[in-house]
């Protein structure tokens, strides 16, 4: 945003502030001059000058060279325009007490060395509250537009990741129905229609950040129920659920990635494919854990993080900061998950 837009204030906050500002010091004068409405026509002219410099310098001085880090050229700028204004100010003051309020006293004393510090501390006061107000609203501008950013970069790289686990599955699940077409159609039929379910989740769902618990579990319940279609006896799983799911809410396809890892590293040969997972809910927390048995530990593909894995544990960051915990562990021939997240 450029920095004319960023210090764009309405016309009549302009007028507020220097009413404002003419009130309260016609006030302030009161000391020198006991009749207040001379005190306002004064400091009319006044804040006429002092206005001047204040949006040279806003308008001007800080785009030109505060901003630009011309310290010191803005510094010598601004102290010869506060110069020029104060010397100015005190002449017009002390003209006006002397020959229209007839106050030669207050004229002489304006006229002086120490009236001229006076009017000079006055200049400085409205050109740094003045600064004060235009630098904090181009701080806060900045901020919000940092944040607004911020979170549209963390959506853009949600939706990415997103995309990148769901074909991921898509391609897998095709490749199961692939092979039971020819081996068993029936099953085949029966896992084309918990594919369809389950693709209907991804493109109604799957797209948002949270999605009931109920929802995401039965989405991965079907996952298992493929999976037993495709494997048939060679599959011995165990998936248990306890606590109240109803509600709570979850990053979609967040725990899908470590199932189909456990389906994918596990046994592959004549031997039975052991895999046992929980989801425990309570009031604060979703606990799930995952473990099967995995050929070779020390060299499996499990061990390492693949881009679904990687991708899973990075929208746990951007989803859950600070309010996640995810332990992978393999171990004594097994593979284990543990993950707790708290919504």
């Amino acid at each position: 945003m450029r920095y004319q837009d960023q210090i764009r204030f309405p016309w009549f906050q302009h007028v507020l502030f220097w009413i404002i500002y003419l009130l309260f010091w016609s006030v302030r004068d009161l000391v020198h001059n006991n009749v207040y409405l001379d005190n306002v026509k004064l400091n009319i002219i006044t804040s006429a000058l002092y206005a001047s410099l204040a949006y040279i310098n806003v308008y001007i001085l800080v785009p030109r060279y505060l901003l630009s880090r011309k310290y010191l050229v803005y510094l010598i700028t601004l102290s010869a325009g506060l110069a020029v204004i104060a010397i100015s100010t005190s002449q017009i003051v002390s003209y006006f007490m002397l020959n229209i309020n007839d106050s030669p006293r207050v004229a002489q004393f304006f006229s002086s060395p120490r009236g001229l510090i006076v009017v000079s501390s006055e200049a400085v006061l409205v050109t740094l509250i003045t600064l004060a107000i235009i630098l904090t609203r181009i701080y806060f501008i900045q901020d919000i537009t940092t944040q607004e950013l911020k979170k549209k970069s963390l959506e853009t790289e949600l939706s990415f990741l997103k995309n990148q686990i769901n074909p991921h599955f898509l391609f897998n699940s095709l490749n199961s129905i692939y092979f039971l077409i020819t081996k068993s159609p029936k099953k085949a039929s029966d896992m084309l229609l918990k594919f369809s379910d389950m693709l209907s989740h991804q493109l109604y769902e799957g797209n948002r950040d949270y999605i009931p618990l109920d929802e995401e579990l039965k989405y991965l319940e079907n996952y298992i129920e493929l999976e037993k279609l495709r494997k048939g006896d060679a599959l011995d799983i165990s998936w248990k659920v306890e606590g109240d799911t109803s509600k709570h809410e979850i990053g979609p396809m967040i725990l899908l990635t470590f199932l189909e890892n456990a389906f994918k590293h596990g046994y592959v040969s004549d031997a039975k494919q052991v895999i046992s997972g929980t989801v425990e809910v309570s009031s604060n927390e979703i606990h799930f854990e995952l473990k099967n048995e995995s050929i070779n530990i020390a060299d499996s593909t499990a061990t390492k993080k693949g881009v679904g894995l990687d991708n899973t544990i990075r929208r746990l960051e951007l989803l859950y900061p600070g309010r996640h915990s995810l332990v992978i562990n393999p171990d004594n021939g097994y593979f284990s998950v543990s993950l707790i997240i708290k919504p």
